[in-house]
């Protein structure tokens, strides 16, 4: 019976928890507004250092908690198989974006039509605000081939 409980109670503070978690992003989230402009001239930068295999400065110019998530050489790994089944990035188109601002200060998520030479892809980024300024904290991409 204590292990039931237990187990209900855990339940009830996930629960709560999301529930925190979704007013915060619902009651925060907006269009990113001026930032779109800043992470803009950022992903532009991104594709300039992946186009020229740079991919360690896209790494080490990164947020911490982007380099937490992921060694080194798993990333730089990673963008070089991208980049040898897709080709370099030929062109981006700005899709949508979200800025979330919460206790952890402000995270924007801007969604790109990526042309590479080989195929066309989404790509997700999310910038962190350091010192004023947005710094990748993520980056996903969703291509017709696999890049596993």
């Amino acid at each position: 019976m204590a292990g039931s409980l237990a187990s209900v109670w855990r339940r009830a503070v996930l629960l709560a928890r999301f529930a925190a978690s979704a007013l915060l992003v619902s009651a925060c989230s907006r269009e990113g507004g001026a930032l779109d402009a800043v992470a803009g001239v950022k992903v532009e930068e991104f594709h300039r250092a992946y186009n020229a295999g740079n991919y360690r400065e896209i790494y080490r110019s990164s947020a911490p908690v982007f380099r937490e998530m992921a060694p080194e050489t798993t990333f730089v790994g990673f963008l070089a198989k991208a980049r040898a089944r897709l080709g370099p990035a030929v062109d981006a188109q700005f899709v949508e974006s979200t800025q979330v601002t919460g206790t952890g200060g402000v995270r924007l998520t801007s969604r790109y039509r990526t042309r590479f030479e080989g195929a066309t892809a989404t790509e997700l980024f999310v910038f962190v605000e350091v010192e004023g300024k947005p710094v990748l904290a993520g980056y996903t991409i969703d291509a017709p081939v696999s890049i596993q």
